[in-house]
């Protein structure tokens, strides 16, 4: 994907997303999408939500919550 490949050439490194990250990454995205319009949420109400500790960061173990709630499965690997 071009901003993973972009980050890579500013950190001086190529990096090589798999494909199957970038499937994963999109079916997110879609389902992200989804559940905004089906619920008239915003990304901040979302945002406030998921930032448990109101520390106005999403931690990992916050992150990968939020998309146990929205029954995504993701392996520790794609949540990092």
């Amino acid at each position: 994907m071009k901003l993973e490949e972009d980050e890579g050439r500013k950190k001086g490194t190529s990096i090589r997303i798999p494909e199957a990250i970038i499937k994963k990454k999109k079916d997110i995205y879609t389902e992200l999408d989804k559940a905004f319009k089906l619920t008239n949420k915003t990304l901040r109400s979302l945002f406030s939500k998921v930032d448990v500790d109101q520390s106005n960061e999403i931690e990992l173990d916050e992150f990968s919550a939020m998309f146990q709630k929205m029954n995504i499965k993701l392996t520790p690997a794609e949540v990092e």
